[in-house]
């Protein structure tokens, strides 16, 4: 067995500096440097240090003090601009004043010093560079185009244009995707709209966004056969306050019936559960409320008399809450009610445009894709769904392949072309 042998002023000067990574390009083993550095006692040095020793010494020197300067002018940097639109990672700015300065100074350090320096990666450099410069900058080299099996760049686009849009705010990104699906918009699985989300740094949550985790509870197996009622205090006009009371079908997750009082009165209650009654006239399940006044006082339970309708007390007569209908008034006030309404008038508007959405366009994302009112009418096939989604998905895939097949054979394909990104990135 042959051991490696290395030069004795090598051994010297690694011993002296007690630097391990003094000569990277000649791949001494760590263990080999470690017996160095622990025998370095063993080793007799002469009075006289070389020119090269010195000047070693002042380089280490300087490199140290250039480091530590580095380092003060990243964390002045940080301070500086961590409060303002510029240094926003997922700016558009960012990454134009990023690539602009890595082309200004990739003929006096390597690309790689400086993408470490910034603290991006790699691929990320490269496709910054694409967005911003475009194909034709590109060092001669093919676009970078998906596979087959991966969004196109229209349709990342497409994606991009959705998820920002004004219009689609009020859907939560699971109800869109089930939308976009419904409709041959984008035919793509919850985890692709994920991924495009985070990768262009679109922000979907609301200003009011809160998060609340539900446990399971009641589960209704056909309609009408479990109904929760609630009541929900809105302000308006600074001042004033409505009290919103809905209706909801626990099998289906449809708004049955809704009204918009500005008093608290079994009156609100009786005036509700009649207008639901006016769409299931035939309703004999169960109702489930609080233990408000306003559910268990005389004029509601007078109405519920002989009509073989049983009402249930959430968390008394059973041990499930009110959640269902808990969650309706969330949604309402998280992705519609974004600023207080001026007077009653306005806010009966919002309301009723809300129950619209609700029950007929946005799918629901416990209900897999279908509507509150097909669910309660029974007219959606899931089956037949996810047959069209294959299909569309099928046709999508073919066109990518033909696309790829083009850009191969062009490279002048501009990514500035295709605006990515809205005004608000």
């Amino acid at each position: 067995m042959k051991y490696r042998k290395y030069d004795p002023m090598v051994k010297k000067l690694i011993v002296e500096s007690r630097n391990r990574n003094l000569f990277p390009e000649l791949n001494i083993p760590r263990t080999t440097i470690n017996y160095w550095l622990d025998h370095s006692k063993e080793i007799v040095t002469s009075d006289k240090v070389s020119s090269y020793d010195v000047a070693l010494k002042n380089v280490d020197k300087e490199l140290y003090k250039e480091k530590a300067k580095s380092h003060i002018m990243k964390e002045c940097m940080k301070n500086t601009f961590k409060n303002s639109d510029f240094y926003d990672y997922k700016s558009k700015k960012t990454r134009e004043f990023v690539i602009h300065l890595i082309e200004d100074f990739k003929d006096i350090i390597t690309i790689k010093e400086i993408i470490d320096c910034l603290g991006i990666s790699n691929s990320t450099y490269y496709r910054w560079r694409s967005e911003v410069l475009g194909c034709k900058y590109n060092d001669n080299k093919k676009c970078s185009v998906p596979k087959a099996s991966q969004l196109s760049m229209q349709e990342q686009h497409k994606l991009i244009q959705l998820a920002n849009s004004k219009q689609f705010k009020k859907f939560s990104t699971v109800s869109l995707m089930y939308y976009c699906k419904r409709n041959n918009l984008i035919n793509c699985s919850l985890e692709s709209w994920y991924k495009y989300i985070r990768l262009y740094g679109i922000d979907r949550k609301n200003k009011n966004f809160k998060k609340i985790t539900y446990r399971n509870g009641l589960r209704a197996k056909s309609v009408d056969e479990y109904w929760h009622i609630d009541i929900t205090e809105i302000k308006y006009d600074s001042t004033k306050k409505a009290y919103l009371q809905v209706v909801v079908d626990n099998f289906s997750r449809m708004i049955i019936g809704w009204k918009l009082s500005e008093h608290k009165k079994m009156d609100l209650t009786y005036k509700t559960l009649m207008k639901s009654f006016q769409v299931s006239p035939n309703f004999k399940g169960k109702i489930v409320s609080d233990k408000g006044t306003e559910n268990t006082g005389s004029l509601p339970r007078k109405l519920l008399l002989g009509r073989g309708i049983k009402q249930l007390i959430a968390k008394q007569d059973i041990r499930y809450s009110n959640s269902m209908v808990e969650a309706v008034f969330r949604q309402f006030k998280q992705r519609f009610l974004f600023k207080e309404p001026e007077s009653f008038q306005v806010l009966y508007r919002v309301i009723y445009k809300f129950v619209h959405q609700y029950n007929n366009i946005i799918p629901h994302t416990m209900l897999l894709g279908a509507t509150p009112n097909e669910r309660y009418e029974g007219k959606f096939n899931r089956k037949s769904f996810i047959e069209e989604f294959k299909k569309n998905r099928k046709i999508d895939y073919l066109s990518r392949k033909e696309e790829i097949r083009k850009c191969s054979k062009c490279f002048k394909r501009h990514w500035e072309s295709i605006n990515y990104y809205s005004d608000s990135t």
